[in-house]
């Protein structure tokens, strides 16, 4: 049977919390708002509140449930499959676009069982063979790792947030070189200066102490021990406060670390917030402190806002976003050192903060959401 030509389906966990879910949100509007005749079909594992007007987005939720036993995930994964399937041979659209590996897999093997011809893109937004060192022990990943090697190189294509993911993909996982393009992550400028303007009411940002913010999910790989740990020694040279926005389950041993390091009043951890961005422009340093990433969106929200920003060389081509000395400040992995140093440098030295934001702004139209949009068009439409 002949697919409807205007119809994309994203399938995402989440359009609420990190870096590949705001890539979604920020993509879909982009791609609805540029054409009125295109029909942008959005599936979600579970149900939430959705901010979305545009007429011309569905929004459909498989309210998929977590449970507490070992068995779930594979009668969760199995059923994501079955629903996805039945959905396609329902909607029939002409392409698929899918955010995070497990879904990535599920998408693949859902098309193959609902019959219908589309075109299937995946989305990576990390170093798949980083992440799965760090759980080689995890039979979930385990299981994952081979279902990525069998179903990746059956995509229609891949689209990697950085070199160093498509080097990770072509190299490690033997996916074809010609299925990889690398797309930089969509950045929605207006809207984050917008957002960023709002009210910030906590006391935290009186600037009557320098306030160094850092945001992202609270688990290993992110580095927030690491960051807690630099900045229990930059406190050594200065007064300084740190706030973390985000939520994860390395939380409870975070608040442990710093009562450990006797520096819990200073460390802040403000939890979710839907509007990050407000946080951002009231703090007087930005930092990434992630033992690896795939693109570090956060990077370019940071700059956005206006603050300067201090990160790990966590992957290869964070170049692209941070030049160090001269658009920020670039420091080894979990060089506790190496970063409380950066930030006391740019607490005690404010025309280099000048310096590094007006050399950022410059940089921010090649990940606006316009200038990326088109890049992805060109994958998805074929």
């Amino acid at each position: 049977m002949q697919i409807e030509e205007k119809k994309i389906m994203f399938v995402v966990p989440s359009l609420r919390g990190g870096g590949a879910e705001k890539v979604a949100a920020t993509l879909l509007d982009s791609l609805a708002k540029s054409d009125d005749n295109l029909k942008v079909i959005v599936i979600l594992l579970h149900k939430e509140a959705v901010r979305i007007t545009r007429p011309n987005i569905e929004i459909i939720c498989l309210d998929v449930r977590d449970a507490g036993n070992i068995f779930h995930p594979i009668f969760k994964f199995l059923r994501v499959m079955y629903l996805l399937a039945r959905i396609i041979r329902h909607v029939r659209p002409r392409t698929i676009i899918s955010f995070m590996d497990y879904l990535n897999v599920a998408s693949i093997i859902s098309t193959r069982l609902s019959g219908v011809r589309c075109r299937v893109v995946l989305t990576v937004h990390t170093l798949l063979a980083s992440y799965m060192l760090r759980y080689a022990d995890n039979y979930r990943e385990k299981i994952l790792r081979r279902l990525v090697l069998l179903t990746y190189k059956r995509a229609d294509a891949i689209i990697a947030v950085s070199q160093g993911v498509r080097d990770d993909l072509v190299n490690i996982f033997r996916v074809a070189g010609e299925l990889v393009h690398v797309v930089h992550n969509p950045v929605d400028i207006d809207r984050i200066r917008s957002l960023s303007r709002e009210t910030v009411h906590e006391k935290l940002f009186s600037g009557e102490v320098p306030v160094i913010l850092s945001a992202g999910r609270l688990v290993k790989e992110k580095g927030f021990d690491c960051l807690i740990k630099s900045f229990s020694r930059l406190q050594q040279r200065c007064n300084a406060r740190l706030v973390i926005l985000g939520e994860g389950n390395e939380e409870e041993n975070l608040r442990a670390l710093s009562r450990e390091l006797g520096i819990a009043e200073d460390v802040i951890l403000l939890g979710y917030q839907d509007n990050p961005y407000k946080y951002m422009k009231h703090a007087d340093i930005f930092v990434l402190p992630s033992r690896y990433e795939g693109f570090g969106i956060v990077i370019v929200e940071a700059m956005a806002c206006g603050v300067p920003v201090v990160a790990t060389k966590s992957y290869e081509g964070i170049e692209e976003i941070i030049e160090d000395e001269r658009s920020g400040l670039l420091v080894p992995v979990a060089d506790e050192d190496a970063l409380a140093g950066a930030m006391f440098r740019l607490i005690s030295y404010p025309e280099e903060k000048k310096r590094f934001i007006g050399n950022a702004s410059e940089k921010l139209g090649k990940f606006s959401a316009e200038h990326i949009l088109e890049k992805y068009k060109t994958v998805l439409l074929g």
